[in-house]
């Protein structure tokens, strides 16, 4: 399942989502407020999975840091990390559930800061892609 989200720009900067799931057994959903932002700003993302399967699962979460924004390791819910105390565009921040019974839906959230110190140009897309496996 593929999902994409393009938020239309009016002013400041946009969000451009992009999740998969390369199981047929997972639904996979990632959304981004406020939309848009401005450079300063944080923007709290939510990533959610649900386990379609008959079977409990593992399941692995992955988010790739939006382009021109930092995330701080204490924004990231529980047992998220991407191994160091800020993380910064490009890195990619991970969650693990160890068993997800079946229809049971996981969210995990983050916020990244829009970089003010050299904030993109005005109408800038923000990208990210997520992703969610099954084992």
């Amino acid at each position: 399942m593929l999902l994409w989200l393009l938020a239309t720009l009016l002013s400041g900067l946009s969000q451009q989502l992009f999740a998969q799931t390369i199981d047929d057994n997972l639904d996979i959903a990632l959304t981004a407020t406020p939309d848009p932002v401005r450079p300063g700003e944080a923007v709290e993302y939510v990533l959610t999975a649900v386990n379609r399967d008959t079977l409990a699962r593992p399941l692995y979460l992955q988010v790739r840091v939006p382009e021109h924004t930092t995330v701080a390791a204490d924004s990231i819910s529980a047992d998220g990390d991407c191994g160091v105390e800020l993380c910064t565009e490009g890195q990619t921040i991970s969650w693990y559930f160890g068993s997800v019974d079946p229809g049971q839906s996981m969210s995990v959230q983050f916020a990244a800061r829009v970089s003010d110190t050299d904030p993109p140009p005005d109408g800038t897309l923000l990208r990210t892609t997520a992703s969610a496996r099954a084992s």
